[in-house]
């Protein structure tokens, strides 16, 4: 959300005049400097994808006062009703009638590149977008020509197709409208200390009398562990 808010109020090149200490002087002069910068409300948000993430993005966003549609088709009818927002049918219908898009869906091999040269051109010309899920979602080569001609008048990155993200290495690095930022937007100290506590606990969890491999939170082996938890803790595979 804070990308978005970046994005419309063109915060970071604004910043740079402070630090530059360049003073507007008046009110034509405010608006060739701050130029691009857009009211939010009632602008068009497109969320791709309306799991736990877009949910607590689309309840955040509603408080800026954006009109907020979405497109996620493992949704089961109703969802837009539950959430007072705007269904698209389509991936396309999606990005032909938002103002700004914000991805927020995993990377599978059905939706790598679902962002590419045919459907980036159904996206409103000048329109705005935002990529915290998966840089895999969008292939980078289209999007920098996008934001080189304008058809995408700027975006916030925290994902890229290839990470570690390396400035030198990226087209993206010379454009001025757009921001790379290092996969960080999980980060907080105590979503950290929350990811170090959640793991230790699992673990404590596996080895607890009576566990059911079942009931482990984000177990990428569960199909193996059940043996596992069998030879650890007798009875604990079958839950006795």
């Amino acid at each position: 959300l804070s990308h978005m808010i970046n994005l419309y109020r063109n915060t970071i090149p604004l910043l740079t005049w402070t630090y530059d200490n360049i003073q507007l002087l008046n009110s034509p002069h405010t608006a060739k400097v701050a130029k691009g910068v857009t009211r939010i409300r009632g602008q068009k948000l497109g969320l791709v994808g309306l799991g736990r993430i877009g949910t607590a993005v689309c309840n955040r966003a509603k408080a800026f006062g954006f009109d907020i549609g979405f497109y996620d088709p493992f949704l089961p009818p109703g969802a837009d009703k539950a959430h007072g927002i705007r269904r698209y049918s389509s991936f396309e219908d999606l990005l032909s009638d938002s103002d700004i898009v914000s991805f927020h869906c995993n990377l599978t091999a059905e939706n790598k590149h679902m962002l590419n040269s045919t459907t980036i051109s159904k996206m409103k010309f000048g329109a705005k977008l935002v990529n915290t899920a998966r840089g895999g979602l969008i292939e980078e080569t289209v999007l920098v020509a996008a934001l080189k001609d304008g058809h995408v008048s700027s975006a916030a990155l925290d994902v890229h197709e290839v990470e570690p993200y390396v400035k030198d290495q990226s087209a993206l690095s010379t454009l001025p409208n757009v921001y790379s930022l290092p996969h960080v937007a999980w980060f907080s100290e105590q979503s950290l200390e929350e990811m170090w506590q959640t793991a230790v606990l699992e673990v404590k969890t596996a080895f607890t009398p009576g566990a059911v491999a079942t009931a482990l939170l984000s177990c990428i082996n569960q199909s193996f562990l059940p043996a596992k938890l069998e030879r650890w803790n007798p009875g604990c595979a079958s839950g006795q």
